[in-house]
């Protein structure tokens, strides 16, 4: 993450679904996430798309990928969290 005057840019790693832009403006509103920023882990859906079956980032996507997804519903918090401690963290 940096800050440029009063906006703060935060890169990660992943495609990023739109509600972690959404959530972390609620934890600092002058911020622009970038998705794919050093490297892709692959989808990262929010904690709700873990509860419809049908969901492509959580259990279509990885069918096509050798079911090569490991993540769970824990993954929002916990992006959530180490994003908010890092933006807290620069100027």
């Amino acid at each position: 993450a940096m800050a440029v005057g009063g906006l703060r840019v935060i890169g990660l790693p992943a495609e990023v679904f739109t509600a972690y832009g959404l959530k972390l403006r609620e934890i600092c509103a002058a911020l622009f996430p970038v998705g794919y920023a050093n490297g892709n882990t692959g989808y990262w859906p929010p904690r709700e798309a873990f509860r419809d079956q049908g969901d492509y980032g959580c259990y279509s996507a990885p069918k096509f990928y050798d079911a090569l997804f490991p993540f769970t519903e824990d993954l929002e918090g916990i992006i959530l969290d180490a994003c908010g401690r890092v933006l807290a963290n620069i100027a």
